[in-house]
């Protein structure tokens, strides 16, 4: 899986404790779509901070081959940055799950 990285307005030690939580994570995603060659599914992460909220967005993008024509997209805005990595996490697994069940009916 190509897996991208976009942070807006974060520090680099933000950039780089999100990161490291990524590796972990994206293991489950890979898990799901294992049957797809690796550079066929693509996965985009873009992160951005809102100082003067103090609030983070987090949101996973992710194109898999042969599936709908839209890309997977999974969106969640919090206070703590690796919360909002953990609440787009799982909204994103759900819609690979539905998305591998559909094209499995196929």
């Amino acid at each position: 899986m190509k897996v991208t990285v976009f942070t807006k307005k974060m520090t680099e030690f933000e950039r780089q404790m999100m990161e490291e939580y990524l590796q972990k994570k994206i293991a489950k995603f890979e898990r799901l779509v294992n049957e797809f060659d690796d550079d066929a599914v693509k996965l985009e992460v873009a992160a951005e901070k809102f100082t003067n909220k103090n609030a983070y967005k987090v949101e996973f993008v992710m194109v898999l081959p042969k599936a709908a024509s839209k890309a997977l997209v999974a969106s969640e805005d919090s206070h703590d940055l690796l919360k909002a990595v953990d609440f787009a996490e799982e909204k994103l697994l759900e819609q690979i799950k539905r998305a591998m069940e559909k094209l499995h009916k196929i």
